[in-house]
């Protein structure tokens, strides 16, 4: 039998946001891996949602500290101390231009996409097993500007320097700290009809949108004993769309691309 170098089996994991998207999709990958898996997630039907995939259902709203506090603490019941932290929960809560960004809507977005991952972080470190990995969900937006997400991408940038300080406070204990920043994903923010999907595909060098389960891949593989040397870093999941120009891109505004 091969060695599985990537396998999660024995591991416990938290992960929030993970009732749909890209959360679900890591989810799944973990379970099918062997790990034990607690999802958290503001939806009434969270519970069914985990019991489909054989992992666990706390309930919490993450922009609420004192929730916080209670989901640790029952995910910690489950799972009997935690391995690997997924932070993933996060939206933007409105696009909108900078003047037209109430500082209801700039709380919002950081209370969401910022705060409550440092929140998160300091109620499961209690309880992390040494050796463990911890992995947050940005954004390319936090390498590239966008209209109407400007506040998005500054509450996300916030995560690229939190994991700079928490992993060398942590790497004494073996845990690992790291960010990924996913691209345009497959999901429900996506459908087929969405008037940027063209746009972005002709951006994007490898020429379409990033399925969920590679995201998934790529925090099993963070998470995986095999990566206990990689800490501290950002790791960019979006088709090459922050390194360069797409060649389909620059054939199309030349008039050089093939019919």
């Amino acid at each position: 039998m091969s060695d599985n170098s990537f396998s999660l089996d024995g591991k416990t994991a938290l992960i929030t946001g993970g009732t749909s998207g890209m959360g679900l999709a890591t989810a799944c990958r973990f379970v099918d891996q062997g790990a034990r898996v607690v999802i958290t997630g503001r939806r009434s039907e969270g519970t069914e949602i985990a019991k489909e995939i054989g992992a666990d259902f706390v309930a919490a709203d993450l922009t609420q500290p004192e929730q916080i506090t209670k989901m640790v603490d029952a995910a910690v019941d489950i799972l009997e101390g935690i391995d690997i932290l997924i932070s993933n929960a996060g939206a933007v809560v409105e696009f909108t231009v900078i003047e037209e960004t109430t500082d209801e809507i700039l709380e919002n977005m950081f209370d969401l996409n910022s705060l409550a991952h440092y929140r998160v972080l300091r109620a499961v470190l209690p309880h992390m097993h040494d050796g463990g990995s911890i992995v947050f969900t940005a954004t390319l937006l936090t390498g590239l500007g966008n209209l109407g997400e400007t506040a998005y991408g500054a509450a996300k940038s916030c995560l690229l320097s939190l994991v700079k300080g928490v992993a060398m406070e942590l790497a004494p204990r073996g845990i690992r700290v790291n960010t990924i920043s996913p691209g345009a994903t497959e999901g429900a923010m996506w459908p087929e009809d969405h008037p940027q999907r063209e746009l972005i595909e002709t951006l994007c060098p490898m020429g379409r949108f990033a399925e969920q389960d590679e995201i998934a891949s790529l925090c099993q593989f963070l998470s995986a004993d095999a990566c206990r040397f990689i800490t501290g870093t950002n790791i960019p999941i979006d088709g090459g769309i922050t390194a360069g120009f797409a060649p389909q891109m620059l054939m199309k505004f030349m008039g050089t691309e093939e019919e």
